[in-house]
C-alpha cells in the first residue's frame, strides 16, 4: 500500500507493470497500479533549482568568481522579492539588472552559459509532481535512461530536495491543501538504483547532499529511501553506514567486502568471510529489521526478465549460428555444359 517510487537510470524497470495483473500481488481489498514515466516528459522547473544547481549546471570549468558572485546576487534578488516561481526571462532580467560599465564582459560571459537552461529538460512552468508521482498504493517507475549522467544527478537532486520539504513541510502543519504542489500527507519510499553513482565515495554528484541529509534526518518525516549497488566500495560510506537494513548477494570483490565490513555495524567477520560462496538467488539481511543476520534465498521473479540480467553468451551464440544455417543461401555451382572457354 505504501507510495514507491524507482529511481531507473538504465530503464530496466519497466515489466514491473506486469503485476497489476498478476493474482499473486492481488487481494480482495488491493490491487496494485503502476506509473511509468518516461525520459522525455520528465520536466525540472526553473525555480526549483538552487542556486549552486544553477552554478552546476553553467560552469563548465570557465567561470570566474565575479561571475559566481554577481549570478549570486540576481538570484537572491529574485528570491527576496518573493518570487518563490519564477521564469528564465525573469532571472535573465534580474541579470542585466546588474549590468553597468565596469561588468559588461562578465554580464555577457554569464548571459551566454545562461543559454544551457534552455534545454530539453528544464521548463519554466512544469515540475516533477510529487502528489501524482506518490499515491498511496502505487509504485511509479521514474525512467531516466537516456538523459546524461549530470542531469540524471540534477533530476534525483531536485525530486529528493522537493520531496523532503514536502514531507518536513506537512509534517510540521507548514502546507496543507492549499499547497497542492507540497502537500504530502503520508510516509514514501525511494529506491534509487546504481546509487553509486547519486552518491559516490569518491569526488562529487549533484544528487550527494540531499541523499546524505534524506538519510540521516529523513527517517523522522516519514521519506524512507533503499539504496542498491553492485560496487558498495564505490559508494560513500556516510551514506552505506545510515542504510539501518541490508540485502547483501554474492560479493567477490575484496574491496567492496571491506566496505560493507566497515559501514555496516552487525557485519561480523564470519558473515563477510560467506558473501563470496553464497549462490544464486542468496542473500544475507541484516540491520534493525531482523534479530541476526539471517541468510536467506531471494524467490524466482514472477514478472518478464529485465534488460539488467547477464546476458546467456553461449546460447545466444548457438541460436545465432542455428538461425544462420538456417538462412545460408545454397552453393551456386557451375553448369559444365555451358562453360564457354575464352
Amino acid at each position: 500500500m505504501a507510495p514507491v517510487l524507482i529511481f531507473d537510470p538504465h530503464g530496466e524497470y519497466s515489466t514491473l507493470s506486469e503485476i497489476q495483473n498478476m493474482s499473486e500481488f492481488t487481494t480482495p481489498s488491493y490491487r496494485p497500479k503502476v506509473k511509468t514515466v518516461k525520459p522525455e516528459t520528465i520536466k525540472i522547473r526553473i525555480s526549483d533549482l538552487s542556486v549552486s544547481d544553477f552554478i552546476s549546471i553553467m560552469d563548465d570549468g570557465t567561470m570566474s568568481d565575479k561571475m559566481k558572485t554577481l549570478f549570486r546576487s540576481a538570484y537572491h534578488n529574485l528570491k527576496n522579492n518573493s518570487k518563490k516561481k519564477f521564469t528564465r526571462n525573469e532571472l535573465k532580467q534580474e541579470i542585466e539588472a546588474l549590468r553597468d560599465s565596469s561588468n559588461e564582459s562578465t554580464i555577457e560571459g554569464i548571459m551566454w552559459r545562461f543559454g544551457k537552461l534552455y534545454g530539453s529538460i528544464f521548463d519554466d512552468f512544469q515540475t516533477i509532481p510529487l502528489a501524482d508521482y506518490f499515491k498511496v498504493g502505487q509504485l511509479t517507475i521514474m525512467d531516466v535512461s537516456g538523459i546524461e549522467d549530470t542531469y540524471q544527478q540534477l533530476i534525483a537532486s531536485v525530486m529528493l530536495r522537493r520531496l523532503f520539504d514536502a514531507r518536513e513541510g506537512t509534517e510540521n502543519n507548514r502546507y496543507n491543501e492549499s499547497n497542492a504542489d507540497k502537500f504530502l500527507p503520508y510516509p514514501v519510499f525511494v529506491v534509487i538504483e546504481e546509487a553509486h553513482r547519486f552518491a559516490p565515495h569518491s569526488g562529487e554528484a549533484k544528487s550527494k547532499g540531499i541523499l546524505k541529509t534524506i538519510l540521516s534526518e529523513g527517517r523522522k518525516f516519514g521519506v524512507g529511501v533503499c539504496l542498491v549497488s553492485q560496487r558498495p566500495s564505490k559508494l560513500d560510506a556516510d551514506s552505506l553506514s545510515q542504510c539501518m537494513t541490508q540485502i547483501t548477494m554474492r560479493i567477490i570483490n575484496p574491496t567492496d567486502q571491506q566496505q560493507i565490513a566497515q559501514s555496516i555495524e552487525s557485519a561480523s567477520r564470519d558473515m563477510i568471510s560467506e558473501l563470496p560462496s553464497l549462490a544464486k538467488g542468496q542473500a544475507i539481511i541484516s540491520g534493525v529489521a531482523i534479530n541476526t543476520p539471517t541468510l536467506v534465498r531471494i524467490r524466482k521473479r514472477l514478472t518478464s526478465d529485465v534488460k539488467g540480467r547477464s546476458k546467456d553468451a553461449p546460447a545466444m551464440w548457438q541460436a545465432q549460428r542455428k538461425y544462420e544455417e538456417k538462412h545460408e543461401a545454397p552453393e551456386v555451382r557451375a553448369d559444365e555444359e555451358m562453360d564457354v572457354g575464352v
